[in-house]
């Protein structure tokens, strides 16, 4: 519904987006993997309406801080991490300057957790899912629009945190991080490989096809159920 250029699904978007940061905030009492997955989609949906200019860069930056903080008290949380790795990336690309010299520190950082000799399994887990959202992990789930993805910087960090997860991989003794960081090496190969290619064969909608169509009246029921 970002992509759409109708006011009603804009703000449709818009007022989503405040509703999950707010269902965040109370997210208190619920469980660690409903906070999870509730901070994930705030990032998706965060990106994508930064990304076709439904909100600002203020609000999306006030975002990012919030999930910067839950990642900071909760450092052995992957999900939170997996989510600030994936809105850092998605708004830097789309030009956010503040996501973008974040992102500069949170590698490094993650890089060392990874690295460093006696690190908790789940602090070094939480670790790689952030290194790798924060190249692009995660970004079939969102049809973002830059040339930022092609660029040598982005490649030079991108072999960063392959050579990274690839280290893990072949000296770690925990054999859960390593099956773990092996399905998150093919996760992010599968990801930047569809990544290069056009895209301009996904619809924004689907008002392309006959209004017989099955598939049209499906996604036409979930839109109208989702406002």
């Amino acid at each position: 519904m970002s992509h759409s250029s109708q006011t009603e699904s804009r703000v449709h978007v818009a007022a989503s987006l405040r509703k999950l940061s707010t269902y965040l905030d109370d997210s208190g009492s619920q469980s660690r993997t409903f906070q999870e997955v509730l901070a994930y989609t705030l990032s998706c949906v965060c990106t994508s309406a930064f990304s076709t200019g439904i909100i600002e860069a203020a609000e999306a930056e006030d975002i990012m801080n919030k999930l910067q903080m839950l990642v900071e008290n909760n450092q052995q949380t992957s999900g939170f991490a997996l989510a600030l790795g994936n809105l850092v990336h998605g708004l830097s690309v789309c030009g956010h300057g503040k996501a973008e010299d974040l992102g500069h520190r949170l590698l490094p950082a993650w890089i060392r957790t990874v690295l460093a000799q006696g690190t908790p399994t789940m602090l070094c887990l939480a670790a790689l899912h952030g290194m790798v959202a924060l190249v692009g992990s995660e970004g079939d789930v969102m049809q973002l629009k830059s040339e930022a993805i092609q660029s040598s910087h982005f490649q030079a960090r991108l072999n960063e945190v392959i050579k990274t997860v690839t280290q893990v991989i072949s000296v770690s003794g925990v054999i859960g991080l390593q099956s773990n960081a092996l399905w998150l090496l093919g996760h992010l190969h599968l990801s930047t490989l569809s990544s290069s290619q056009s895209r301009t064969s996904v619809p924004t909608d689907y008002s392309y096809l006959p209004e017989s169509s099955f598939i049209r009246a499906a996604i036409g029921f979930f839109v109208t159920g989702g406002k």
